[in-house]
């Protein structure tokens, strides 16, 4: 089904081929229409998202890989996850340092 067509859709429309070109911009746009993810499916992919998020939409089609939510949520558990650790990674790392220092570089091994 076609989107409603007015003034303000086809002005959004417009920027879109602005910011992408012709071509990628109706690539963007079919991929953009099948894409889950679920705001674009509670707002029946709404034109205003599809400017809004037409970089990062782009990006995915290109490399042909929708990012869902639980995709994101994921990233962020990592993300939070190697926050919590670095200090403590950042800690050993300097403390290894010193022992080098301390030891000439020399390694031991235990028995």
């Amino acid at each position: 089904m076609a989107p409603v067509r007015n003034a303000r859709v086809n002005a959004q429309f417009g920027q879109l081929v602005s910011r992408l070109g012709t071509e990628e911009a109706r690539h963007v746009a079919a991929w953009y229409v099948g894409h889950n993810a679920a705001l674009y499916v509670r707002s029946k992919h709404a034109v205003s998202l599809l400017l809004r998020d037409a970089e990062g939409l782009h990006t995915e089609w290109r490399r042909r890989q929708q990012v869902t939510e639980a995709d994101a949520r994921q990233v962020d558990r990592k993300q939070t996850t190697f926050n919590a650790f670095a200090p403590l990674l950042e800690q050993a790392a300097r403390e290894a340092e010193e022992r080098d220092r301390e030891t000439g570089g020399e390694t031991y091994a235990k028995s």
